[in-house]
């Protein structure tokens, strides 16, 4: 039962301090953050009063959220600039899903790339008799940041942790 994960909610219900009606409405928003105020609401108020400051609360964070999404969509962008090497830096602001697409696009064309390599290193290497090459490591990274950066004349992955810049 929900009423179960608020405390302050189910030792009210239970002492009968407050209605089914008022625990019900308060368990469509409640949070372990908010329960302490919407306990005041519902001890000093009717159930329709909960009723309507929980209807208004709620549209309050749909609200929130619309305003977010609404930010990170006006937000986005792509921007480069080059480098005096002549190199070119990429900077990209999207919202999660676009950005989701774009490092399952660019993840894809950089596995493609590793595998030429692979291939062509391969191709060079039994032509000279020797091993074949040795495979590009891809795990994920433990903080959900990383920068692929060329090594060894390959595209491989570099985990950055808080402070790194990827060996900038």
């Amino acid at each position: 039962m929900l009423v179960a994960k608020f405390d302050l909610i189910r030792s009210s219900f239970e002492k009968g301090e407050i209605s089914y009606s008022k625990v019900r409405a308060m368990t469509r928003v409640a949070t372990q953050e908010n329960e302490s105020v919407l306990m005041q609401v519902a001890l000093h108020g009717t159930a329709h009063h909960v009723e309507t400051t929980v209807r208004k609360y709620r549209r309050a964070c749909d609200r929130q959220i619309a305003d977010t999404a609404t930010a990170q969509y006006e937000g986005r962008g792509l921007g480069y600039r080059h480098e005096e090497d002549d190199s070119i830096v990429i900077r990209v602001r999207l919202p999660p899903e676009q950005g989701a697409i774009l490092v399952r696009v660019v993840q894809a064309v950089a596995n493609r790339m590793c595998q030429e390599e692979r291939d062509s290193a391969e191709a060079s290497r039994s032509d000279e008799g020797g091993d074949a090459a040795e495979a590009p490591h891809h795990d994920r990274p433990r903080n959900g940041r990383q920068r692929l950066v060329f090594r060894d004349d390959r595209l491989r992955p570099h985990h950055l942790v808080d402070g790194d810049t990827g060996g900038r």
